[in-house]
């Protein structure tokens, strides 16, 4: 999403909570926006001024969006507590801010740098290990340019499965979107190795190769990495064609995130500003970037998208350009249940604020693949934390990815319970394509649907 750890260490610890949401602040009390703090550092030559914005509604927060606001996180109302929302303001924002009467609290001043921790994947070490792994897996993936960034980049896609893919449910899982969202690729990166290094040896990872169509692309931008990698707050791509200046999120460069063709592409919750971090291009999929992505979700028929950005502990998914649900129940009963698994809260994307042209809404739009937008990490991680926690993210994220794997043949199956629940059980015995069989555990609810799997070697 949108937080830049742009601020000291001991700064963010005063001003953020803990990993379980945006819980309840004790540390401060939010200030009415006439506040004298905000307004003395723009009056002291500040042009951009860091913030958590309370009480907006979704049609205030889209405003500001639209307005060029770089927003970095955010949680929805729930019940008596008040919606909030992180990120950094100009003088024009701020006054829409004031007019509105919004309660504010100041964060620390931003320093004039950035973080890359050594230990995250540069470009060319990910693009590597993409190769490593189908180079000694190649019996069961193989490697595949899917296209090239603005600047000429390869962008690579492993494909994972046995036999005849046509036949088998596809699952999409990609990273970085938005370029200083470090730990995206990593999540992506780490499934990769769990599937391949697992066939074989773990029945679940095994049953997944043989009866799944799956690809992964950890990096859709690569340009903004390499300018993360620098040190850089850089959110979009490298296009300069369409002018933007600034300092980086607001830079030259178009928001990926809001350039993919969807049904109301443009509407709502991007700006039209070439120099605002949400950009959204002179047109639908106008990116070589987007247009990659596009042929690939176009290339197959898709049962499951699941994408990763940061921050915020959030499960998403469409629509996000309205407050219309989607027309399929399977969508949110899916999506609560990757919130349970992984302790994140879902919501429909448009609970927090309204935006177009993302890759869910392109995919539920053009494709009526079940789409998920994954927000990784918690309000004190933002977008570049050490990369020592990158195990717990992984550790949050891991038992979703499984899930969707399970279900890709049977999203229903969300309306069963869990093997652990209990119910009716029984057991399938099918054959690897490893040479070993698996047994396939279900169970069945009271509502006669049957659960997801859970998986085992046979005996």
């Amino acid at each position: 999403m949108r937080f830049r750890r742009l601020f000291a260490v001991a700064a963010i610890a005063a001003v953020t909570v803990g990993c379980g949401g945006i819980g309840t602040r004790s540390d401060v009390t939010p200030l009415r926006s006439g506040n004298t703090v905000v307004e003395q550092a723009f009056a002291a030559g500040d042009k951009m001024v860091a913030i958590d914005l309370f009480g907006a509604s979704p049609r205030q927060v889209t405003q500001l969006v639209e307005n060029g606001f770089d927003m970095w996180a955010g949680s929805p109302a729930k019940g008596a507590q008040k919606s909030r929302v992180r990120g950094i303001i100009n003088a024009r924002q701020w006054q829409l801010i004031q007019d509105w009467g919004l309660q504010v609290v100041k964060l620390p001043n931003l320093k004039a740098f950035s973080h890359f921790d050594p230990k995250y994947a540069t470009y060319d070490a990910a693009m590597a290990d993409l190769k490593a792994l189908a180079a000694k897996y190649s019996q069961i993936c193989k490697l595949e340019e899917i296209g090239k960034s603005y600047e000429g980049r390869p962008i690579l896609a492993l494909h994972v499965g046995t036999g005849d893919l046509a036949k088998k449910p596809g699952v999409l899982f990609s990273g970085e979107n938005h370029a200083r969202e470090l730990v995206t690729p990593e999540m992506v990166l780490r499934l990769a190795h769990w599937i391949l290094e697992g066939y074989g040896k773990d029945a679940e990872a095994t049953y997944a190769v043989d009866n799944r169509d799956i690809y992964l692309t950890p990096m859709v931008n690569p340009d903004g990495h390499v300018k993360a990698e620098k040190g850089i707050d850089w959110r979009k791509n490298t296009d300069p064609k369409n002018g933007g200046s600034g300092y980086a999120p607001n830079g030259p460069g178009v928001d990926l995130n809001r350039n993919y063709m969807s049904r109301n592409w443009g509407s709502t919750g991007t700006s039209t500003n070439p120099s605002s971090a949400t950009y959204g291009g002179p047109g639908p999929n106008s990116e070589p970037e987007a247009q990659t992505m596009a042929r690939l979700y176009a290339s197959r028929k898709w049962t499951f998208l699941m994408t990763f950005h940061s921050f915020s502990n959030l499960v998403m998914w469409p629509w996000n350009d309205s407050d219309q649900a989607p027309d399929d129940p399977k969508m949110p009963a899916i999506g609560r249940k990757l919130g349970e698994l992984s302790g994140y809260t879902p919501e429909q994307g448009s609970e927090l604020y309204y935006t177009s042209g993302d890759d869910t809404d392109h995919m539920w739009s053009q494709h009526h693949a079940y789409a998920y937008c994954i927000e990784v990490g918690s309000w004190g991680d933002g977008f570049d934390p050490p990369y020592s926690r990158v195990d717990k993210f992984w550790n949050e994220v891991f038992p979703m990815q499984k899930y969707v794997l399970k279900i890709a043949d049977n999203p229903g199956a969300v309306f069963g319970p869990d093997v652990s629940k209990g119910g009716r059980t029984a057991d399938t015995v099918v054959r690897s394509a490893s040479g070993r069989q698996i047994v396939l555990h279900r169970a069945q609810g009271s509502n006669g649907v049957w659960g997801p799997p859970e998986f085992s070697w046979a005996k």
